[in-house]
């Protein structure tokens, strides 16, 4: 009787041993934190954002409406979009003041595809995103008028030369300035060409430019200027 009492003790000394054990593993543990969450990405104001500029995300409604000056005279215009795809965008030109309007045809760099009667192959490429400072691209596009049954090709460079603060009737601005300068011949007469010089200042907030300054030069003729200024936005 001594003996299973022995053991019978002994065996409550080990449970009771190994009981503290694990207690004393419980509490030594180093506490468990709760997962961390990740921060929630930093959110740059676009009106001060000078990171990569990406391809615009036009919708149909967005709405632009431009003074168009050429020193002797000037008119404004309102431009809408009228429609979206994955390929591109139509634009409609409206006068202000007067019945005349028109529909050019973009894709979504806002390279122009066709206006009025004349179609390019590839897009016209004013721009190619994204733009960023010292970024540079070719332009080459054939240029065929269905109208006439001419046809020509239209050949440059674009530059982005980097960001400015610009004054437009719209407001103040953050702009990309770029430079673009195109040459083409006159279907008609090969010998005589027009080189075109151009400035736009593109705006992220407005997504297309607030200003544009440009200069067309026919051989033999006196340059021709002309400056469009955006008044008014509405991006939908």
């Amino acid at each position: 009787m001594r003996r299973r009492a022995l053991r019978a003790f002994c065996a409550l000394l080990a449970c009771a041993a190994g009981a503290g054990a694990v207690g004393q593993g419980l509490e030594g543990a180093p506490p468990v934190r709760p997962p961390v969450k990740p921060a929630p990405p930093r959110q740059i104001d676009p009106a001060i954002d000078t990171g990569l500029l990406l391809r615009p995300a036009v919708q149909t409604g967005d709405e632009w409406v431009y003074r168009r000056s050429t020193g002797r005279s000037s008119r404004v215009m309102r431009q809408t979009i009228t429609g979206v795809n994955e390929k591109g965008m139509t634009l409609k030109t409206e006068d202000i003041g007067s019945a005349d309007s028109s529909v050019a045809v973009h894709d979504r760099d806002w390279g122009l595809l066709g206006s009025g009667f004349n179609d390019y192959s590839p897009a016209l490429a004013y721009y190619s995103f994204p733009l960023y400072p010292g970024k540079r691209w070719g332009v080459d596009s054939s240029v065929s008028n269905f109208g006439a049954g001419q046809s020509g090709r239209m050949k440059g460079e674009g530059r982005a030369l980097g960001w400015e603060t610009v004054e437009a009737p719209a407001g103040r601005f953050l702009a990309m300035k770029i430079e673009l300068l195109i040459e083409t011949a006159d279907p008609g007469d090969p010998q005589r060409t027009l080189v075109v010089r151009e400035r736009h200042w593109y705006s992220r907030v407005a997504m297309r430019p607030v200003r544009v300054e440009s200069e067309a030069t026919i051989a033999g003729e006196a340059p021709r200027s002309e400056t469009v200024e955006l008044l008014s936005f509405r991006i939908e």
